[in-house]
């Protein structure tokens, strides 16, 4: 099995996930993906794409060039019919998702206004709207949950 990873993934971010991917014989081709980050090649039909934390989701769905980008993209994977998965680096599940507030930063402002209500509210509309799906995992688990998602096993 071969996983591409998009070219726009920053270099030694993710040396987890690729760590995995070599431990479990999977090859890596780096290549421009239209939409996410991952997917199986000759299979691009399902993507994921990673975000490192909820601060990063946040920034997606506030901040007004993040959303601008986001959106372009949840509405091309929806217009070629891809799945698009947002896996994020941090093991949540939705009741301790909607009790999610931000931390402060060393001046006492807060680094995201979002709550993880407001989170979980615009993720639903993202889900409504361009078929988004959502998953959480932990960081050390990335690699084996894309596998997963993408439908692929270790033995594929």
């Amino acid at each position: 099995m071969i996983i591409i990873q998009d070219t726009r993934e920053k270099k030694g971010k993710k040396d987890h996930i690729l760590d995995y991917f070599k431990l479990n014989n999977i090859e890596i081709k780096r290549i421009k993906l239209n939409v996410g980050d991952y997917c199986i090649e000759n299979k691009n039909y399902i993507v994921i794409d990673l975000k490192q934390n909820l601060y990063e989701l946040a920034s997606d769905f506030y901040s007004k060039q993040e959303k601008a980008r986001f959106q372009r993209e949840c509405k091309r994977a929806k217009r070629l019919g891809i799945t698009l998965y947002i896996l994020t680096e941090q093991n949540f599940n939705k009741e301790k998702l909607l009790k999610w507030k931000s931390k402060r930063k060393n001046d006492g402002t807060l680094i995201t206004k979002a709550t993880g209500k407001s989170i979980y509210g615009k993720m639903q509309i993202y889900s409504l709207m361009f078929g988004v799906k959502w998953r959480f995992c932990n960081k050390k688990d990335t690699g084996e949950t894309i596998l997963k998602l993408l439908g692929a096993g270790k033995n594929d």
